[in-house]
């Protein structure tokens, strides 16, 4: 997340997220993943 500090981000994530920011943090990482296997080839 750009523009917070540590601190915030670590208050961020320490806090339960809301459901719906889970599945956008989990589709973030499908897409990077998908990308590092694309970048692979």
């Amino acid at each position: 997340i750009k523009g917070l500090t540590h601190l915030q981000e670590l208050y961020i994530f320490e806090n339960p997220l809301t459901k719906e920011t889970r599945n956008f943090l989990k589709e973030l990482e499908k897409e990077k993943k998908l990308l590092l296997y694309l970048d692979s080839y």
